[in-house]
């Protein structure tokens, strides 16, 4: 029983790089492109500031969940096309994948 766990954790591990990678180079954009949008606002209060910061981030997150999920499923089910495209589309290449050639956990 233990060793299937095992092997779910592992190859889900195969992808955490990519994943990391990925949430990192969305978030330095959203904090970019919200310092650009907080300065053409002006002056605002910290509360607009938070409300709009909290909105951002949210945004992010609804839209990279679907891809950690896909990244995550594509790992379990031994999908390295669907890996190495994600690789390929996000531009994180160097990124260090785990093979498991069919491997059933």
């Amino acid at each position: 029983k233990e060793l299937p766990n095992l092997f779910k954790e592992l190859k889900e591990q195969s992808v955490r790089e990519l994943i990391s990678r990925i949430v990192s180079r969305a978030e330095d954009m959203r904090k970019e492109e919200l310092a650009r949008a907080l300065s053409m606002l002006g002056s605002i209060g910290d509360r607009e500031r938070k409300v709009i910061d909290d909105l951002t981030h949210t945004i992010l997150k609804r839209m990279l969940l679907p891809i950690v999920e896909s990244l995550k499923a594509a790992a379990l089910n031994g999908d390295e096309q669907l890996i190495e495209e994600t690789v390929k589309l996000f531009g994180v290449e160097g990124v260090s994948l785990l093979k498991w050639s069919g491997a059933n956990g």
